[in-house]
């Protein structure tokens, strides 16, 4: 169960107000980083707010994989990039990998934000202390300029992170850890019998309580595990 019911409900508040926003024709006064676990409506929120800014005739993009725009920044493919991100607002998921984007990628974008005047809303299964955690040391600097706690209206150049933050994001993580873990009940080095103890029970009960574990089930890719134990 989640520990504070209070701060999800407020989650999920964010998300309504924000919807009713883009069904009045509102776009962000804003850039912002939603953070949330995977089952919390992270996509579903973003698709009903694409569709209400295209029956407002906005010109807007489709979810945007931050891979796709790290490889077309990569390989200094700049007009396509333009092209990708012309639009009067900007929907970009991060859950792919955090770990791989680099600071000038981040910049690249909300540069470009904020010189057109665009809102973009980054979707993250990470808060911005996770990101940045992630990241170690190195350009921590560029990072923390990235993501501000509050920022002014128009200010599109830089992220505020909503949704699930703080000791509320921590204890959702910690939890989901903890449950995985109570429910294998061995180290990868247990056996049974000869063979590794198959994770298709873990695969199957994750698969019946993703609520309970607070877990999506594609988190998880299982192989079938037949090794032999060889000492």
């Amino acid at each position: 169960e989640l520990k504070n019911k209070v701060l999800f409900n407020d989650y999920l508040n964010l998300l309504d107000n924000m919807l009713i926003d883009f069904k009045n024709g509102k776009l962000p006064k804003k850039s912002y980083m939603l953070s949330a676990p995977d089952g919390f409506g992270k996509k579903y929120f973003v698709y009903q707010a694409i569709k209400e800014c295209l029956s407002y005739d906005y010109n807007v993009t489709g979810l945007i994989d931050i891979l796709e725009i790290q490889e077309l920044f990569n390989n200094f493919r700049f007009k396509e990039l333009l092209e990708l991100l012309d639009s009067e607002m900007l929907f970009i998921d991060l859950s792919g990998g955090t770990k791989l984007v680099l600071t000038d990628t981040f910049r690249y974008i909300l540069n470009h934000c904020e010189n057109k005047g665009i809102p973009v809303i980054f979707i993250s299964r990470s808060e911005k202390a996770t990101i940045i955690q992630q990241k170690g040391k190195q350009n921590i600097v560029e990072w923390c300029d990235i993501f501000k706690e509050n920022t002014f209206d128009y200010d599109f150049g830089h992220l505020e992170n909503i949704g699930i933050t703080g000791f509320f994001a921590r204890d959702i993580y910690q939890n989901k850890q903890k449950a995985i873990k109570d429910f294998i009940k061995y180290s990868p080095m247990k056996m049974k019998g000869n063979s590794i103890v198959n994770t298709e029970e873990l695969v199957d009960f994750v698969t019946k309580n993703p609520d309970e574990l607070l877990i999506n089930k594609n988190d998880f890719v299982v192989e079938k595990v037949e090794r032999t134990k060889t000492l």
